[in-house]
């Protein structure tokens, strides 16, 4: 049993999650449906749904901080449905689109926010013990990051509790910000069992999140990312020619023994099939390998959004 938790000091405390439940009924023949959205990088199997009593509608309750999401359902593995009970939806990007669902108050994240005024949004504070908020390197070390309200503070901490006096602190760094959110990310030593939490500052206010409880990590227990050697200080990049008309058929590349068209190297599924391989996945491909342009410390968890 996993034995990574939250460690009462006082009064549990639900750190601003509440459960969704999600429902879906097919109108096609199922023998499974999924879940993917925003919230599980778009994984077509990460998040399985559930007929229980064969009424032939699944579903599944997730614990979600507030905030915006979207998602469809994935039947069968490959076939992307928008979900025909919610009308609230956005473009996908491939010509359909993504269903829309907001947990909690978001009016709460989108409004104005200043640095140095000394307001916090504390609902904004979250962080969950699994990628890719946490994640332990293999090597002796814990990445750990926090989310926070966009523009709203100035400084935050990573908090350990060792059972001395004093706990040790240790600054973390701002990582990147995606609208209504920023995170902040620090790297700590990670070789027993550690106990921790945040402080955030915002001119002459602090706050401590979570503020009841700790989050509690063992080695062995934590959420695994490791970079291989064949890809540390590689860049990776895609060329992308845009050819809308065929302008000289005579100089189309010839099709594969499949027939489908396609000429190059490795998909992302493939490298990352291939990720613990050891050796490049296009070591023995004639072709040049392509890849979009990845962070490689996002790469474990991505993965292609079929439509």
């Amino acid at each position: 049993m996993k034995r990574y938790m939250l460690i009462p000091m006082l009064i549990a405390s639900i750190i601003f999650a509440r459960e969704v439940t999600f429902r879906y009924t097919p109108n096609i023949s199922a023998q499974t449906v999924n879940l993917a959205g925003s919230f599980n990088g778009w994984s077509s199997d990460a998040t399985p749904m559930s007929d229980p009593d064969g009424d032939g509608a699944w579903e599944i309750t997730l614990d979600l901080p507030d905030g915006k999401y979207q998602y469809k359902f994935v039947v069968n593995g490959g076939t992307w449905i928008t979900d025909p009970n919610n009308p609230k939806g956005a473009p996908d990007g491939y010509g359909g689109s993504n269903s829309i669902i907001t947990v909690g108050d978001w009016e709460k994240f989108i409004g104005p926010s200043a640095r140095g005024d000394g307001e916090i949004l504390d609902g904004a504070l979250w962080h969950e013990q699994k990628l890719p908020y946490l994640c332990d390197d293999g090597g002796g070390k814990l990445w750990i990051r926090l989310r926070a309200k966009k523009g709203d503070i100035e400084s935050a901490s990573l908090v350990f509790h060792s059972g001395r006096m004093l706990p040790d602190t240790i600054a973390m760094t701002y990582l990147c910000a995606e609208a209504p959110f920023e995170w902040f990310e620090v790297v700590a030593p990670f070789s027993f069992d550690v106990r921790y939490s945040f402080h955030v500052g915002d001119g002459h206010s602090i706050s401590s999140y979570p503020q009841d409880s700790l989050f509690r990590a063992e080695p062995g227990d934590a959420p695994v990312f490791i970079i291989p050697q064949w890809p540390r200080g590689a860049l990776f990049y895609q060329i992308f020619p845009e050819r809308f008309a065929n302008g000289d058929p005579l100089n189309d590349p010839r099709a594969d023994a499949n027939g489908d068209g396609f000429v190059g190297g490795d998909d992302l599924n493939t490298v990352l099939g291939n990720w613990g391989a050891g050796t490049p996945p296009s070591a023995n491909v004639p072709e040049p390998a392509t890849m979009s342009l990845l962070a490689l410390g996002a790469l474990a968890m991505l993965r292609r959004r079929k439509k």
